[in-house]
């Protein structure tokens, strides 16, 4: 969130012919099926090696690590990093994408192995039905503690992004995970398995811990002065009548489920209905 929409921006205007001016609207998506996650491992590998744990919650001292872990490396910067002189050029770009290299073969998508291991067994139209196993859900493996590190971490990129484009308006959509988004039919849920940890969790812990993680949220946006927007009540009442995730794809939503987390964006920020 903090360094890819900064360095999206900078290749855009160093290439010829391309300008772009910083966005007026920024939409942010907090997605409770693994941001926290994704979160405490960046801060495993990125910030735990080189940086003082003392100095975790030191606002200036986390930035200076976004500036010099998160930006300065990336490997698309033009400023650190400089490109070939083609990349300078869009259709010298386009032609060696096109050209330059040969055309790998695109297959359909295969459901991961350890969706056959369990079932989740859920209540859609009124009736039990299963859906696979091993399915994100609220991060139930996590502690408190790592909850609240995994949305200081959150915070702090929003803070970092907003410091950058000082003029754009804010607006932060909170995404479900696949779990919160159904009512269990089983007295346990099984979940996609982070830090080596165990995948079978009770069932009820599902929406107390989702909404332990929206506050952490809407305590980091309040912080920020950003409005929050949650999209639970609208996917979970749709998703009483049908699923919205799958058949292929279980990680995401499908076509419906997209269109109804739109619709609460465009209402949530009073662009329509």
């Amino acid at each position: 969130m903090a360094g890819e929409p900064l360095v999206g921006l900078a290749v855009i205007n160093a290439t010829a012919g391309l300008r772009m001016a910083p966005p007026a609207t920024v939409v942010v998506m907090f997605y409770e099926g693994n941001d926290l996650n994704d979160n405490l491992v960046d801060v495993m590998q990125r910030y735990k090696p080189s940086y003082d744990l003392d100095r975790l919650q030191d606002p200036d001292y986390f930035r200076a690590f976004i500036d010099e872990e998160v930006v300065a490396k990336d490997p698309l910067n033009p400023r650190t990093h400089p490109r070939a002189w083609w990349r300078h050029s869009l259709l010298l770009s386009f032609l060696v994408a096109q050209f330059g290299e040969p055309e790998e073969s695109v297959l359909p998508p295969r459901a991961p192995a350890f969706w056959q291991q369990d079932s989740n067994h859920v209540v859609v139209g009124g009736r039990e039905v299963s859906i696979p196993g091993h399915l994100q859900g609220p991060a139930l493996e996590l502690s408190d503690g790592e909850m609240a590190l995994g949305g200081y971490v959150f915070e702090r990129a929003l803070a970092y992004l907003r410091a950058a484009w000082p003029e754009a308006r804010f607006v932060v959509l909170y995404v479900p995970s696949v779990l919160t988004c159904y009512q269990p039919a089983a007295a346990t849920v099984s979940t996609e398995s982070y830090h080596f940890r165990g995948a079978i969790y009770p069932a009820a812990r599902v929406a107390s811990r989702s909404g332990a993680i929206y506050a952490e949220v809407a305590r980091a946006c309040a912080a920020q002065g950003v409005p929050l927007i949650d999209s639970r009540a609208r996917l979970q009442a749709v998703a009483a009548r049908e699923l919205i995730h799958g058949p292929g794809d279980w990680f995401h939503l499908n076509r419906h489920g997209y269109e109804e987390l739109g619709a609460v964006l465009v209402g949530g920020m009073g662009a329509g209905p």
